[in-house]
């Protein structure tokens, strides 16, 4: 499923513990005391933990188990938005996706400047930026969350992107394609019931004219008027690709610019909004 949700990802840490075998160490001088610790890292090599903070743990063998082994962390896809830069931070905003894997996590976005990254096609970038940070005005916030299947149908979109989006060579910060068109197509590959804020301008650019109904979506647009329909649950229109959104479950009207969804709060985790499969 997927959950709207404002969270900050940390690493987990590990206290300094320091554990040593239980025997009696008589120390008398300084050569005797390096000569027993040379003598107990060349017999107790397994023994010796590098700790990420504290420098080194050591820890008795019968610390580990097989009962409780690491837990891996399982994939994540995150939809992730920041201020634009200048006044137009106060009526627009910057989307993209973050994949969460246990071998590492990924940033993918569409940027207005071509090849910017070791990882680029065009304007589509992969880890241009760290992946939490913003673009010029104040941090970034997690919007949308997936697990699960949904996540592993998502990640294939997305990291096929670059053989499959069609606008990564086109940039036009209106009426687009930009960044935000270029999230809304992957929501749009999966038939996503999520959608971007009405401040993710340029994410309704389908070109000179589009037509599409696929399910309970029906989507019509040109860059002076256009709608989309979620049946039953959402409906749009939009007037020189600013929509208008009415929402009935739970019921709530955005107008153009109205404002992307804000953390609630540093212990904030959940928004009102799943979605399944």
């Amino acid at each position: 499923g997927v959950t709207r949700t404002a969270a900050t990802i940390e690493k987990p840490t590990h206290n300094a513990t320091i554990f040593l075998r239980p025997r009696t160490l008589s120390i008398t001088t300084p050569d005797k005391t390096m000569a027993l610790i040379v003598s107990f890292l060349i017999t107790h090599p397994a023994d010796l933990l590098l700790s990420e903070r504290t420098g080194v743990n050591f820890y008795p063998k019968k610390s580990f188990s097989l009962l409780n082994p690491p837990l891996a962390m399982p994939l994540t896809v995150q939809l992730r938005a920041a201020k634009l830069p200048g006044i137009i931070g106060h009526i627009a905003v910057h989307y993209w996706f973050v994949i969460l894997k246990t071998s590492g996590a990924d940033r993918w976005e569409v940027w207005q400047h071509p090849e910017k990254s070791e990882c680029s096609w065009g304007h589509l970038h992969k880890n241009l930026m760290a992946i939490n940070a913003g673009v010029g005005q104040g941090d970034s916030w997690v919007e949308a969350e997936w697990h699960d299947e949904r996540a592993h149908i998502l990640t294939t979109v997305i990291e096929n992107s670059p053989a499959n989006y069609p606008d990564q060579n086109r940039y036009h910060y209106w009426p687009g394609p930009n960044s935000n068109t270029y999230a809304q197509w992957i929501l749009n590959q999966v038939n996503s019931s999520v959608g971007l804020s009405p401040q993710g301008l340029g994410k309704d650019y389908h070109g000179l004219c589009y037509f599409k109904k696929t399910g309970p979506i029906t989507y019509f647009s040109t860059p002076l008027l256009g709608f989309k329909i979620i049946w039953p649950k959402r409906f749009e229109l939009h007037l020189l690709t600013f929509p208008i959104i009415l929402e009935l479950k739970p019921f709530k009207i955005s107008l153009p610019f109205t404002p992307a969804n804000q953390p609630l709060g540093p212990n904030a985790t959940q928004h009102s909004h799943h979605e399944r499969r």
